[in-house]
């Protein structure tokens, strides 16, 4: 019983964590998106150095990252809510059964 709350308790944490970490992750893609838009409204006559095509190959590879990163997360977290749902499953079913043996010694 105690492995199982211990269980529980370990995949809510980490459930949690992933939550936090996906959020994170969410926010920097907004971010990255609206960098993207912003250099696709960029204005035909402005010139574009090479410094500036350098730091937009740099946002691109790290909003590549980011979407498998956030995939990766999404993926763990899903697995952590189906692990925790199965863990409280089986607390229930614990305690179902523990109930059934005391009345059955009572009775």
């Amino acid at each position: 019983m105690n492995q199982l709350k211990l269980e529980l308790e370990d995949e809510n944490e980490e459930a949690s964590h992933l939550s936090r970490n996906v959020e994170i992750l969410m926010d920097d893609l907004q971010k990255a998106a609206r960098a993207d838009e912003f250099i696709r409204r960029e204005p035909s006559n402005m010139s574009i150095t090479s410094e500036n095509t350098y730091e937009i190959q740099i946002l691109k590879k790290e909003l590549g990252i980011a979407i498998v990163k956030n995939g990766e997360l999404r993926a763990r977290s899903e697995q952590s809510a189906t692990r925790a749902e199965a863990a409280e499953k089986a607390k229930t079913i614990s305690k179902i059964n523990k109930r059934g043996v005391k009345n059955k010694r009572r009775g």
